[in-house]
């Protein structure tokens, strides 16, 4: 076990905030409010989690699901082409996963090309038939080229180190290049819901919606923009959003109120590299 420093005031002043039902410690950071579990597994403990059973687990949950996996990464397919400058672009998917999304845009007449990472190559031969090429190991081990788009969608929230990683990520985007992240909204209505059970005893397993056995970070929209931002970012668009699902007319409205006021499940981030003169 190790203890842990806010990535993003680079200290270890943190108050203690909550033990989940599995007994992971998570902490709140003194400076910037960021929580994080501290103690925690070693860097390379926490790896051994996404092996082949964790992504065949994956596999079976969006099985029963069909439907929603292709309309959500439709949807940020959407976000994306609403920001990206460039016609036709390179994209790069970080920690593609089961590989959806990267699957989603390679068929995408839209997208010039498809590359995506991740630290097992357990759906390799399902990606080359999409059209996707398939980088396997640690993201900072790689040699990758340069991107118009990068995204990582669910993986900020798991790595050991943030603020490595987003400096990889900077290295392989192009000048004119954005940044597509979605973690867990931690500071959304039902995570809100969810905590306030948890902390006066009334979820059977408590704090069990942090999903603390395998995420290390617990964003905010505010601690995920000074993340960004501290790691040479430029936040253009800060929203929420949730799985895309066939909703209800009354369930529409309640998801298109919760994304007015930014409490919708997922945070939704599209970044800009910070240009020299600015930093």
């Amino acid at each position: 076990m190790e203890r842990v420093e806010c990535p993003i005031c680079e200290a270890d002043d943190a108050e203690p905030w909550a033990v989940d039902h599995l007994g992971h410690r998570i902490v709140r950071c003194r400076g910037c409010g960021l929580r994080y579990q501290s103690p925690r597994p070693t860097g390379r403990e926490a790896l051994d989690i996404y092996d082949a059973e964790y992504f065949e687990r994956e596999r079976l949950g969006a099985s029963r699901h069909r439907a929603i996996p292709g309309a959500t990464s439709r949807h940020y397919l959407e976000t994306i082409f609403r920001y990206c400058r460039t016609p036709r672009p390179d994209l790069l998917d970080i920690g593609t996963g089961l590989g959806q999304f990267a699957r989603v845009a390679a068929k995408s007449a839209a997208v010039a090309s498809v590359t995506a990472t991740d630290v097992v190559d357990t759906h390799r031969e399902t990606l080359r038939e999409a059209g996707v090429d398939l980088l396997v190991g640690e993201l900072g081990e790689l040699e990758l080229g340069r991107y118009d788009v990068v995204t990582a969608h669910h993986v900020l929230e798991h790595v050991d180190r943030p603020g490595a990683l987003l400096r990889r990520i900077r290295e392989a985007m192009r000048n004119t290049a954005i940044f597509h992240v979605v973690v867990p909204n931690e500071g959304g209505a039902m995570s809100r819901w969810k905590s306030f059970l948890s902390r006066h005893r009334l979820k059977r397993r408590a704090f069990r919606h942090l999903g603390a056995h395998h995420h290390l970070w617990f964003f905010e929209r505010e601690t995920l923009r000074r993340l960004l931002e501290k790691h040479g970012f430029v936040v253009v668009r800060a929203g929420t959003t949730s799985a895309a699902k066939r909703r209800s007319p009354p369930e529409r409205l309640a998801h298109a109120a919760l994304d007015a006021a930014r409490w919708n499940t997922w945070l939704e981030f599209v970044a800009t590299k910070r240009r020299q003169e600015e930093r």
